[in-house]
């Protein structure tokens, strides 16, 4: 029921204009694969672009500095293109800080696991930093992954974390690309296909670490949580979005 309603709430945002976010996918496979935009293969830049918004309470986390934050379901929003191929583009990331959307944690876990104080007591803003992102599809052992790569200006991708005026960024390692899981949605909405890309979290496809370095925390002390819905956009109008 929840998915369910998160997924009509996007597709309701998406009709009223609203932007929404894109994630963007990884490095070469073992097999071929590609986004497809209204069940069709994407030719050329720009065909189709893609909108997005968490199903679950995203969390970000640096337990270097004993910080935690989350983001209630359809608190964060991303736009960004899919295609041509197995290319993506993330290009705007937005947040909604508030009591019922992204917020610091009741209590935070320290670097030895260990529920504390949370270090950020007031949040007041989050903000993706090094984009616009650039990603690629690949396959996996049977799964498809998302793996998101430094942008044109050559930045780490990550997020800048502000709480009581103090900012905290966290960047993805140097010269690593962290993966994120893609699946198909079973269901459907309204006749639409969807994709669900599911946050590394601490551990990559293949048991790599996915921690990130901090700028309060320190080296691989951060990560991020939780799973984005996405639909595509095309001509304006909002069309299934697969991957294949």
């Amino acid at each position: 029921m929840r998915k369910s309603m998160v997924i009509g709430a996007l597709l309701a945002a998406l009709a009223a204009g609203v932007v929404a976010m894109v994630y963007v996918t990884a490095s070469s496979a073992e097999e071929e694969t590609q986004y497809l935009c209204a069940g069709e293969p994407i030719r050329a830049p720009g065909e189709c672009f893609a909108q997005g918004s968490n199903l679950e309470t995203v969390v970000m986390q640096d337990r270097g500095s004993d910080s935690e934050i989350e983001c209630a379901p359809e608190a964060v929003l991303e736009e960004g293109t899919e295609g041509p191929g197995a290319e993506d583009e993330v290009s705007a990331i937005s947040f909604k800080i508030s009591a019922s959307g992204c917020k610091a944690s009741a209590k935070a876990l320290n670097a030895k696991e260990e529920e504390v104080t949370n270090g950020c007591s007031s949040l007041e803003k989050v903000v993706a930093v090094g984009l616009p992102w650039k990603t690629l599809l690949e396959l996996i052992s049977g799964h498809f992954y998302d793996r998101t790569s430094p942008g044109p200006k050559g930045e780490q991708p990550g997020f800048a974390i502000t709480c009581g005026g103090i900012t905290d960024t966290c960047r993805t390692e140097v010269k690593h690309n962290a993966a994120s899981e893609v699946a198909n949605l079973d269901e459907v909405e309204g006749g639409l296909l969807l994709i669900s890309v599911i946050l590394p979290g601490a551990k990559g496809p293949e048991g790599e670490s996915e921690l990130e370095t901090c700028s309060i925390g320190g080296k691989k002390e951060g990560f991020v949580t939780g799973e984005i819905l996405h639909v595509g956009v095309r001509n304006g109008v909002t069309v299934s979005l697969d991957v294949d």
